[in-house]
């Protein structure tokens, strides 16, 4: 099976060795909390030994502990460095512990919703980078995290992810020539593109954007999940027919997170997205973008008979 193929991966010491052994908890809260959603994962799927089970109960009761100890909701994800989307991830993982194996973590899951709602940005979502040792954000909210944020709030607290999804909508959710896409920063702001973002084509983050259907569906807007879902399928280069590779399978860390997107529960759509107008916007779109390079390779034809 690939998740405990996967699990069996991330608990070699040459992995664990890229984290800090000094966090709390220990190696951060990037790598204990997505390593204990997909453990938890794994027994949801009702695959899990015994050894699983009680390390499961473990690490959920040692990243509890470090949220109830912490004045601040973002632990340590790297030494002096704390991200919100991180600690989201976490405490998903808190509450799916909570739903499979009873445990007690509603009061530290409601302390946490608590200090984040005492800790949002401007715009009132919750910020992209934050200081753990001054407690204090460092970058406002991004389309990337807000995507990854937003997938896992439903399963944390209800009314948080109404609040923060449709903050998310507000700011985030663009078109550009008709094709719907996720902004990587709010509306009326620009910035660059980043390790986090991806290269940006006119304001939009791929990692926005693919990530961002995921949220979608996990919101309940499946007339935007598929919309943005339609935009990764015809700028992502497709190829082949029974397994498909984007960008022609150079970025599989793409490919992984369309997979893992698309496996979110979802509804039916009452509406459906407009693909006549994304179709006939995303092939003008198409020819702008591809047509200096197609021009380049004529003329060198040309100039090489």
């Amino acid at each position: 099976m690939e998740a405990h193929w996967a699990l069996s991966q991330l608990d070699r010491p040459e992995e664990q060795g890229r984290f800090p052994v000094s966090a709390e908890p220990k190696f951060g809260v990037f790598y204990c909390g997505w390593r204990n959603l997909l453990l938890g994962s794994i027994i949801e799927l009702g695959s899990a030994d015994t050894v699983e089970l009680f390390a499961f109960d473990r690490n959920s009761a040692a990243l509890s502990d470090a949220f109830a100890r912490s004045t601040s909701p973002y632990l340590e994800s790297y030494i002096g460095m704390a991200w919100p989307a991180d600690a989201t991830v976490a405490m998903a993982s808190l509450a799916l512990h909570q739903r499979l194996r009873g445990g007690a973590h509603q009061q530290v899951i409601e302390r946490w919703v608590s200090q984040v709602r005492d800790r949002l940005d401007a715009n009132g979502s919750m910020p992209h980078a934050w200081d753990p040792y001054h407690d204090r954000s460092l970058t406002d909210a991004r389309g990337s995290s807000q995507a990854l944020i937003n997938t896992f709030l439903p399963v944390i607290n209800e009314a948080l992810a109404q609040e923060q999804f449709g903050r998310f909508q507000e700011a985030f959710f663009m078109e550009r020539l008709g094709v719907p896409a996720v902004s990587e920063y709010p509306k009326g702001t620009f910035g660059w593109g980043d390790v986090d973002s991806g290269p940006l084509i006119l304001g939009a983050g791929p990692a926005a954007t693919i990530v961002g259907s995921a949220a979608c569906r996990m919101n309940g807007d499946v007339f935007h999940a598929q919309e943005f879902a339609a935009s990764v399928h015809g700028f992502g280069f497709v190829t082949g027919v029974e397994s498909k590779r984007y960008l022609f399978g150079a970025l599989p860390i793409a490919d992984l997170f369309i997979a893992w997107g698309r496996s979110m529960p979802s509804v039916q759509a009452t509406d459906a997205p407009g693909f006549k107008r994304f179709h006939l916007w995303s092939v003008l779109a198409l020819v702008v973008m591809w047509s200096p390079f197609a021009w380049r390779r004529w003329r060198g034809s040309r100039a090489g008979a």
